[in-house]
């Protein structure tokens, strides 16, 4: 299998085509139309939305736009949120891999908190910050630290060591190398089948801290 590099992914680097926050995400075991069903308990109106609406949406909801396109590539289906992260929650993970599904996400938001996630059958096998990759949570959240080492995130990176280089970027080819598939910029573009997520999945109860294992 190719080993997929962060230089497969320098087109979205800076502001890029798909801008300052967005989530990917890679699900196996689900169609386009059965991805998007997940998403939401009440996902309505699955069609082919253009750039404009997507925009307009984006601008109806002050910056949080709730609208997830899809593409099918190979066996994957690939989400795209633009100016959203339903698809780093865990909650909707968890939806979206169950019954024997894999799901790989990567979150960036410049203003908040980026994610990588990768659950398996309904569980969070790794998850962590890809700027603060050394704090990692999951079932296994050693599984992946080879192909993070090798891709520049430092599975023992400490603040003294400084930013982490293309993260992200890093991040999505961490993706392509456990979906053995390449996400283009052309992949991402659209008008693209999508819905607008009407009712969100519930968060999990809050944990104690004292109790909370992540």
């Amino acid at each position: 299998m190719r080993e997929f590099m962060p230089s497969d992914y320098s087109w979205q680097n800076g502001y890029g085509p798909l801008d300052e926050i967005y989530t990917i995400t890679f699900v196996k075991g689900l169609d386009d139309r059965q991805t998007l069903q997940r998403f939401s308990p009440h996902t309505l109106d699955i069609r082919e939305f253009s750039r404009d609406e997507v925009l307009a949406r984006w601008q109806e909801t002050e910056g949080c736009c709730d609208i997830v396109s899809v593409k099918q590539l190979a066996d994957w289906t690939v989400t795209y949120e633009y100016s959203g992260w339903e698809g780093a929650r865990k909650e909707v993970q968890r939806e979206l891999s169950r019954d024997g599904g894999e799901v790989i996400a990567v979150c960036r938001h410049d203003y908040a908190h980026d994610r990588f996630s990768y659950a398996v059958d309904g569980q969070v096998v790794t998850a962590f910050d890809p700027t603060f990759p050394q704090d990692r949570w999951g079932t296994a959240p050693d599984r992946l630290i080879l192909d993070m080492a090798d891709l520049g995130l430092d599975p023992h990176h400490t603040l003294e060591g400084g930013f982490i280089e293309n993260d992200i970027a890093a991040s999505l080819a961490l993706a392509s190398r456990i979906s053995g598939l390449l996400v283009t910029e052309a992949d991402l573009t659209w008008p693209m089948l999508g819905a607008q997520i009407i009712t969100r999945i519930p968060s999990d109860p809050v944990t104690p801290w004292r109790d909370r294992t992540r």
